[in-house]
């Protein structure tokens, strides 16, 4: 493993939304190799051990995870068909998500199988739709897929896995959300509802933003985040939605908030980040990164999954 602390210099972005407050600063951080060169995608917390998972474009897949006090990382598992999208852990079984509705479950990674698809929960067409994102509780599972410029599908299991149940918007969809016996998906062009367990989905406006991360704090508060920064607040549990900043930032791919804390991350190393709940946003720019692919925040800490297999935490304290 490969570990140095720099000071991250960040730059205000050229391409700024209304709002943001211009300057530079700097936070401390760690940014960290991974024990594989490959894309890391996606991060997940359990117990006291962070996994991120990832993988080059069309290649084979890997999950890493390591102590959260040390993040000293080992791989789990390298030989997953297709890059690995999506993590979830769901009555004491892992599910991982890959590219062309790649699913593999189970509770041992050493010998963690393959899911094959009953015939009644196909899709018409499995090629190059990742599952962008899994949500779930104590009830089920539900996730998300699709792939640029095509159809979405989610997906619903309220018997782990044994059976899932397909929808088939005519939309790429990006993210999921389960909160107080609501669920919400959102992706190009759409953002749907629905009461948990009910299996019917309703439309709400945003047909015309690109959602790629949303997340409640209660059945009626939530925000969104689309594909260019912009960040949308609701009180009504997704019925209207009101802008609290406009977007004018390279593809934003996540967001996690803790507390006053936003932080949302995106391509080019881009770090959107607010520390009074929204009311005032900076960008900056991690210097020596490409494209940044996850967000999570735990325990007062942020950790952002990267191109190049690298994972860069820092303190939430320290942003300014």
């Amino acid at each position: 493993m490969i570990k140095y602390n720099l000071p991250i210099s960040i730059a205000v972005a050229l391409l700024m939304a209304t709002g943001c407050k211009k300057g530079a600063f700097d936070v401390d951080f760690t940014r960290i190799a991974l024990p594989t060169g490959a894309d890391a995608r996606c991060l997940f917390v359990k117990g006291d051990s962070l996994y991120v998972s990832g993988g080059n474009f069309d290649q084979i897949g890997y999950v890493a995870a390591g102590p959260l006090n040390t993040l000293d990382f080992d791989l789990l598992r390298s030989d997953f068909k297709r890059e690995i999208y999506s993590l979830n852990f769901h009555n004491n079984r892992w599910y991982v998500g890959g590219d062309s509705l790649l699913i593999y479950r189970g509770k041992w990674w050493r010998d963690i199988p393959q899911y094959y698809w009953k015939r009644e929960d196909w899709v018409s067409d499995l090629s190059n739709h990742p599952i962008r994102d899994m949500a779930q509780d104590s009830t089920g599972i539900l996730m998300v897929a699709g792939r640029k410029l095509a159809f979405g599908v989610v997906y619903q299991s309220y018997d782990d896995g044994e059976r899932w149940y397909p929808i088939e918007p005519e939309n790429e969809l990006r993210c999921a959300h389960l909160r107080d016996g609501f669920a919400w998906v959102g992706g190009n062009g759409i953002l749907m509802r629905s009461t948990w367990g009910s299996g019917v989905w309703e439309r709400l406006p945003l047909e015309d933003r690109f959602i790629t991360d949303l997340y409640f704090t209660d059945a009626t508060s939530g925000r969104a985040l689309t594909e260019k920064g912009a960040v949308l607040a609701t009180k009504d549990g997704g019925n209207s939605w009101n802008p609290v900043r406009s977007g004018k930032l390279p593809f934003m791919s996540r967001m996690a908030a803790h507390g006053d804390f936003i932080v949302c991350v995106g391509e080019g190393g881009t770090v959107l980040h607010s520390t009074d709940g929204g009311a005032n946003w900076k960008v900056q720019v991690v210097e020596g990164s490409t494209d940044l692919n996850d967000v999570l925040i735990h325990e007062g800490q942020c950790f952002i999954a990267a191109d190049g297999g690298e994972v860069i935490t820092f303190l939430l304290d320290d942003l300014k």
